[in-house]
C-alpha cells in the first residue's frame, strides 16, 4: 500500500539571544597626586574632592553625590568636581542628569579620554546613540587602543544595523583586549548579521571557551554550529547551555543534533526529562513523537502527538505522523479518521488523500478508498502505484473487468511492473487459463523474487495442474521470505494435507 514517509524532526525557530552590550565600563577620573599652589578657594575645594572621594570609596555614594552637588554650585566651572559628579550620576544610573555635566566637563578638558569614555556612556545611557558615537570615536582617535570605547561603538553600531561596522569595531576591541568574552561573543552576532555565518559560529566558539561557565555564550555557539550544520561539535556547548529543562529552545535544539548524529537514546533521554516542564509546548510533544516513533514506541508515539494536538488540534504535521503511527500499529480506522480531518485541513495535500485511501483499503472501506483512488489518478494519471492499488481494490470488490483494465494499463506504463503481472496473472487464473496464468505469475517473480503473493499464486495455479509437489516447494520458498504470512501458511497446510491424504 502506498504511504507517505514519517515525519522529522521538527525545531522551532531559534531566537538566538545575544549579549549586545556588557555593562558598560565607566572610565574612573584618576586625581592627580600633586597640584600646583593656587589660591585658597581652590585648595579647599580640592580639600572637599578629597573628602568626597572618600565616601564613595567607602560605599557612601549618596553622601559623595550631595557633596559634589554642592561643590558644583560653589565651582560650576570646576572640571574635576564636573567629571566626578558626572561620574557618580552613572554610577546611580542617572545617565540624563549625567549628561549635561560630562559635557561641560569635556568641554573645559577637551582632551580628557576618561571624561570623554564617561560622556559616551551617559549618551547611551540617555538613548542618544549618535552623540555615544560621536564621543566614543575621539576617544578612540585619542587612543586607537581603548578597549571599552571600541566595544561600545561596535554595539552602537550592531543595533543601527550597520553590520559591517561593528565588525570592524568589535576587531579592534579584540586588539586591545584578546581574551574579553564579550567582545568575541558581540563580534560573532555582528557577523551573523552580515551574513557571515561560519566567522559567526567561530567567534561564537571563542567566546564560549574562554567563559564556558556563560550559558548564552554555549547557546549561541550551539545555534551558530548547528545552523552550520555542525552537530557533532554543537553537542557540547548545548549540553553546557541546557542547565534547565524549561528551556524549550534548548531541549529542542539538543535533540535534534543529539537525532542528526544519530544518537536517539540521548535524544530521546533530553525529550523524556523535559516532559513536565514543556507540558504546555505543542512543538515539544511532536519532537518527542518523532524520536519515539524512530525508537519503534510507536504507542508512546502516539500519546506524544495526541498531546500535541491537545493544544493545537489542527497542525497538520501533527496529525500527518499521528496517522502514519497509527497506521503502522495496525489501527487502520483511526488512521483513516486522522488522514480524513488532514484532507479536510488541506484540500490540496494530495499525501494525505493517498495516505486516507490506503487507510480505508486496510479497514475495510474499499468502495471509498477506489473513489479517492480514481479521483487522485484522474488528475495524476502517471501514479503507477495508486493506478495498482485501485485495481486490487477493484479485484476485491468484484469489479473484475475494472481491475483487469488497471492492472492492463499499469502494464502498458511499465512493462516491469511485477505487481501488474501479478494482477493479470488472477485473471487468467480465475478463467482457468492455467498456463497463461502460471507464465504471468514466474515473470512476476522473475521481475522480484521476494514478492510474496506471486508465489503464493504461483503455487495455487500449480496446484491445480496437480503439480502439488512443486507447489509445495514454492510455498516452502515463500515462507522463508515471510515467515509469518497467514495465507501461506494455510496453503501450504492444505496442500501437505491432501497429498498426505492422498498418499
Amino acid at each position: 500500500m502506498n504511504v507517505a514517509a514519517l515525519g522529522v524532526v521538527h525545531v522551532s525557530t531559534m531566537k538566538i539571544l545575544r549579549t549586545l552590550c556588557a555593562s558598560l565600563t565607566l572610565g574612573l577620573l584618576l586625581l592627580t597626586a600633586g597640584w600646583a599652589q593656587t589660591d585658597p578657594a581652590e585648595k579647599e575645594i580640592r580639600t572637599q574632592i578629597q573628602a568626597a572621594v572618600a565616601q564613595y570609596r567607602a560605599g557612601k555614594v549618596d553622601d559623595a553625590v550631595t557633596a559634589f552637588e554642592a561643590m558644583q554650585a560653589r565651582a560650576p566651572e570646576n572640571p574635576d568636581v564636573l567629571s566626578w559628579l558626572g561620574f557618580l550620576y552613572l554610577r546611580k544610573e542617572q545617565p540624563t542628569k549625567a549628561v549635561p555635566v560630562l559635557e561641560k566637563a569635556a568641554g573645559l578638558r577637551p582632551k580628557d579620554i576618561e571624561i570623554l569614555n564617561n560622556l559616551g556612556n551617559a549618551y547611551l545611557g540617555a538613548d542618544k546613540p549618535d552623540q555615544a558615537l560621536e564621543t566614543y570615536a575621539k576617544v578612540t582617535a585619542l587612543n586607537p587602543k581603548a578597549f571599552e570605547a571600541w566595544y561600545n561603538i561596535g554595539n552602537i553600531l550592531l543595533k543601527k544595523a550597520e553590520a559591517a561596522k561593528a565588525v570592524d569595531a568589535f576587531k579592534k576591541a579584540i586588539e586591545a583586549k584578546p581574551d574579553d568574552a564579550f567582545s568575541h561573543n558581540n563580534l560573532g552576532a555582528a557577523y551573523e548579521a552580515n551574513k557571515q555565518t561560519d566567522l559567526a559560529a567561530a567567534s561564537y566558539a571563542k567566546a564560549a571557551q574562554l567563559r564556558p561557565d556563560n550559558r548564552t555564550f554555549q547557546r549561541n555557539a550551539g545555534f551558530a554550529l548547528v545552523r552550520q550544520k555542525q552537530e557533532e561539535k554543537a553537542i557540547p556547548y548545548l549540553e553546557r547551555a541546557l542547565t534547565s529543562n524549561k528551556d524549550s529552545q534548548l531541549v529542542l535544539a539538543l535533540a535534534a543534533a543529539y537525532t542528526t548524529v544519530g544518537r536517539r537514546e540521548a535524544a530521546l533521554r533530553v525529550l523524556e526529562d523535559a516532559q513536565t516542564d514543556l507540558a504546555a509546548n505543542a512543538v515539544f510533544w511532536f519532537n518527542l513523537g518523532v524520536v519515539r516513533a524512530q525508537a519503534g514506541q510507536f504507542d508512546g508515539a502516539e500519546t506524544a502527538y495526541r498531546n500535541a494536538l491537545q493544544i493545537n488540534a489542527d497542525d497538520v504535521d501533527t496529525l500527518h505522523n499521528l496517522g502514519l503511527v497509527l497506521f503502522k500499529k495496525r489501527a487502520y480506522a483511526k488512521a483513516a479518521e486522522v488522514f480524513d480531518k488532514l484532507a479536510t485541513l488541506a484540500p490540496a495535500n494530495t499525501g494525505a488523500k493517498i495516505n486516507l485511501a490506503a487507510s480505508l483499503a486496510m479497514a475495510g472501506q474499499l468502495t471509498r478508498a477506489a473513489d479517492i483512488w480514481k479521483a487522485i489518478l484522474a488528475l495524476d494519471p502517471k501514479n503507477l502505484n495508486l493506478r495498482l492499488d485501485l485495481a486490487n481494490a477493484l479485484w476485491k470488490l468484484n469489479d473484475k473487468e475494472g481491475a483487469k483494465a488497471q492492472f492492463a494499463a499499469a502494464l502498458e506504463q511499465d512493462k516491469n511492473s511485477f505487481r501488474a503481472l501479478n494482477g493479470l496473472g488472477l485473471f487468467s487464473l480465475d478463467a482457468s487459463d492455467l498456463k497463461e496464468a502460471e507464465r504471468l505469475f514466474r515473470a512476476a517473480i522473475a521481475l522480484k523474487k521476494d514478492y510474496v503473493p506471486a508465489h503464493n499464486n504461483l503455487a495455487v495455479t500449480l496446484e491445480r495442474q496437480n503439480r502439488v509437489d512443486e507447489a509445495i516447494k514454492v510455498l516452502e520458498y515463500a515462507l522463508k521470505i515471510d515467515p509469518k504470512n497467514e495465507e501461506v501458511q494455510r496453503n501450504l497446510q492444505r496442500m501437505k494435507a491432501s497429498k498426505s491424504g492422498a498418499d
